[in-house]
């Protein structure tokens, strides 16, 4: 089964959404929902409406969420999700420079968690760097935060 045909998607997150619970996605009802257990994420499978797809967020193993489940998720396994790739996608670049992913996995949460209304402007070049990163407007979001 191809990851788009797959009526279902497990992320390996904290099962936590405060968002709208169905959203729309290229014409497609997309219904996120936070699966703490595994009843919660067999209760999601067994409600979901014709045609409706389902992002499972859980932190639930594959091993927890079962064959019969995970027979209906993309990849048959639970995916993390990569916090450098939704950083590339902020910046509007292709690449983020190792020296920067070296710096941890923190970093690109940080820009992630303290994104300003709209949108961090794009970086200058190609690639996201310790230059492109806007880590003065991310010390000031911190210093304003803490009052």
């Amino acid at each position: 089964m191809r990851r788009y045909q797959a009526p279902a998607i497990a992320l390996r997150a904290a099962p936590a959404w405060t968002g709208e619970s169905v959203l729309t996605i290229g014409g497609t009802a997309v219904r996120i929902v936070p699966c703490p257990t595994l009843l919660a994420a067999r209760a999601a499978w067994h409600d979901r409406a014709d045609g409706e797809r389902l992002v499972l967020l859980t932190e639930l193993s594959d091993d927890d969420l079962g064959e019969g489940l995970l027979a209906y998720v993309g990849e048959q396994h639970g995916r993390k999700v990569d916090m450098w790739y939704v950083a590339t996608q902020m910046f509007k670049v292709p690449a983020v420079d190792p020296t920067l992913v070296a710096k941890g996995r923190w970093v690109a949460e940080a820009l992630i968690d303290h994104k300003p209304a709209g949108d961090w402007p794009p970086a200058s070049g190609a690639v996201l760097t310790r230059r492109t990163e806007p880590s003065s407007r991310l010390n000031e979001r911190r210093r304003l935060a803490a009052g």
